[in-house]
């Protein structure tokens, strides 16, 4: 292993090193974890020797505790290790060493059967006085079930009905991934959204060859009406587009059946959100009427947010010292870019009249703007 060679080849050069599955102190690459020694340190995922640490701990948190439980995946590589180590631990805080600890098997669980025991669980969370809140506390077991029981590979799921073009979308992720060289999340995007549009079709349709293209437009225009954004339909399109192109090839449908797949057109800057008009903007600051430093100050942070586009950090760390007035000239620190640049104002800008004492060099400058 090139690790034990690294360290037979120098005692002098620094070598970091990851573990891996491997103990680097049974291995003998370091003396301990808290006192490495030598040329050599590292980063292992090794928890064995925290088991006693932690066994310890609890006992000191519980002292009268009679029995203590440890749950302990057997198909992990330290398993045996991490045993060994918590059963010597327990000896040595006084436990019996014939009950030290029981193995239980953890049995294959049903999803309907954590449903059972959440809900008991929420019944007892409503006699718990120090239970604050217990609306979601079934939800909540479930969640936290599962999680446990798939990591321990204890969660039996129920099988999924096949799906009637199962072997098509199979060959075609095979095509994409090995013949266009797709990378695996392309893959499993293209399939998914392939997918959808067979099931859909599957239910009144036996066979692929009989798909029209007034189908595909029908599907495409079911989901943009359920809530798909134009986006989703034009992408779920375009995979649609090359399934079919791959089914040509095979002669799963009629030649010529992918060019007929249209999405809606994207346009360049459909994403952008739209603003108020200036026109509305102009409204705006006009609504904004008085001469206190409240109504100033309002209106110029909405002035420079409407005029110069910045930003409202921006905005909040300018201060009267950014504003050159005779110049009538600030200079701005961009949050996302970085650096600052000075910006000539396009308005008058009026030398502020109040109390510029203490506090007031960190506000923005109030100002009259025509």
């Amino acid at each position: 292993m090139w690790r034990r060679a690294a360290k037979a080849a120098t005692a002098t050069i620094p070598i970091v090193f990851v573990a891996g599955d491997l103990d680097p102190v049974a291995s003998g690459l370091v003396r301990s974890l808290n006192r490495p020694g030598g040329n050599m340190t590292g980063i292992t995922p090794a928890t064995s020797f925290l088991g006693p640490k932690r066994l310890e701990l609890l006992h000191d948190m519980i002292p009268n505790a009679t029995a203590i439980g440890m749950l302990l995946n057997p198909n992990f590589a330290d398993a045996e290790t991490q045993l060994r180590e918590a059963e010597d631990a327990a000896r040595t805080l006084g436990a019996n060493r014939w009950t030290v600890f029981r193995r239980i098997t953890v049995p294959l669980v049903r999803p309907s059967v954590a449903a059972g025991a959440a809900l008991c669980w929420a019944r007892e969370q409503r006699t718990n006085p120090k239970a604050q809140s217990y609306g979601n506390s079934a939800s909540f077991f479930i969640y936290a079930a599962k999680k446990w029981l798939r990591f321990h590979g204890r969660l039996k799921l129920p099988s999924a009905p096949p799906m009637r073009f199962a072997d098509e979308i199979r060959h075609f992720a095979r095509y994409m991934a090995e013949e266009q060289g797709l990378s695996p999340y392309s893959v499993r995007s293209h399939c998914a959204k392939t997918s959808k549009f067979l099931e859909w079709f599957g239910q009144r349709h036996r066979l692929l060859r009989r798909a029209r293209i007034e189908d595909v437009d029908e599907f495409l225009a079911m989901k943009g009406a359920g809530g798909w954004s134009r986006t989703s339909v034009s992408v779920s399109a375009q995979a649609l587009r090359a399934f079919f192109r791959y089914a040509e090839t095979r002669g799963w449908c009629a030649t010529g059946f992918a060019k007929g797949i249209q999405g809606p057109k994207i346009y360049k800057y459909e994403g952008v959100p739209e603003g108020p008009s200036w026109e509305q903007v102009r409204r705006l600051l006009r609504s904004v009427k008085g001469s206190n430093p409240a109504v100033l100050r309002a209106r110029a942070i909405l002035s420079l947010l409407a005029i110069y586009g910045l930003r409202t950090g921006e905005v909040s760390r300018l201060t009267l010292r950014d504003f050159d007035w005779r110049e009538e000239v600030f200079e701005v620190n961009h949050s996302k870019r970085g650096g600052h640049n000075a910006i000539r104002s396009s308005v008058r800008l009026v030398t502020p009249s109040c109390n510029t004492s203490k506090g007031a060099d960190r506000a923005v400058p109030a100002g009259t703007y025509s």
